[in-house]
């Protein structure tokens, strides 16, 4: 019955059911961001977070190879948040690092255009914080549940792009946990390599705990 009324009837209902679905869960997901940020984390916890993944890291990284608690790492977000295809079967075969609370802008250097931010802030987030002060991410997406960290790992492109390129190529820097629970400041300079190897990644090379990106002034 699904099946057939989404073949011969869609219109129906995406306006009857997917709309108001669609409509309800964009406002869920925006209360529930602002609850999290207004009264379950701050900007000021950033540096706790960190060693708190980090700490679970490193802990996996002493146990003996071989070891059956010394599995594949991945995030604990759940897959339907993810805009990816990938089945979410390898999740329960690995340790799920949680970090469902990096969900914080840190800081914004106006004088340098660099915004600070942990890796779940969304695009729609950003962009409300970031207009009242008179800037806007160099790359933005017309994608307001995007996460930035997400972006910056993968193919972030947007409109934009021909003038300011991939959201990755306006990445100044990322924090990053590697396998062996070490947290390093990865540019152009520190970390060479690495910065150019984490676009395109998909976060198989670390836990991105935070990034810094360019802003570009805009009019109201």
């Amino acid at each position: 019955f699904i099946d057939y009324v989404a073949t011969y009837h869609r219109s129906k209902a995406m306006i009857l059911v997917v709309l108001p679905l669609s409509f309800v869960l964009r406002n869920v997901l925006y209360w529930r961001d602002w609850a999290y940020t207004t009264f379950f984390t701050s900007a000021a916890g950033h540096a706790d977070r960190v060693k708190r993944v980090s700490a679970v890291v490193s802990a996996r990284a002493k146990l003996p190879d071989g070891s059956p608690q010394k599995k594949p790492m991945c995030t604990a977000r759940a897959p339907w948040q993810n805009l990816s295809t990938r089945f979410s079967e390898y999740k329960s075969k690995s340790l799920q690092v949680f970090v469902g609370d990096f969900r914080n802008i840190l800081s914004l250097d106006e004088k340098k255009g660099i915004v600070s931010i942990e890796p779940l802030v969304e695009v729609g987030q950003i962009t409300r914080w970031l207009l009242p002060r008179g800037y806007m991410l160099a790359t933005t997406l017309e994608i307001d549940e995007a996460t930035v960290g997400g972006l910056s790992m993968a193919v972030g492109m947007t409109t934009a792009s021909h003038k300011y390129g991939l959201l990755q190529e306006t990445v100044t820097e990322y924090e990053m946990v590697m396998g062996d629970g070490k947290v390093l400041r990865v540019t152009k300079e520190s970390y060479p390599d690495l910065f150019h190897a984490l676009p395109w990644s998909h976060g198989s090379l670390g836990f991105l705990v935070g990034l810094k990106l360019r802003v570009v002034p805009v009019k109201p």
